[in-house]
């Protein structure tokens, strides 16, 4: 999650990268790079969290059918 926090500062905004990197061809293609690799880890993100739902929902059953 932190790093897809880091991503998403980077790749939020063009202005942070051209400051970096002088050559602005390869401050473009850093910057898709960086908007791919916040997408992707905002999809493992979210799969952990959904997962993470799921193990308390399956955690929740299991104590219900237990107590009865």
């Amino acid at each position: 999650i932190f790093l897809m926090v880091l991503t998403e500062v980077i790749a939020n905004r063009f202005d942070l990268l051209p400051y970096l990197i002088k050559d602005k061809t390869i401050a473009h293609n850093v910057y898709d790079l960086f908007k791919i690799a916040e997408e992707t880890l905002k999809l493992y993100a979210e799969a952990i969290m959904v997962s993470g739902f799921y193990l308390c929902l399956q955690v929740s059953k299991g104590i219900t059918k237990q107590s009865n």
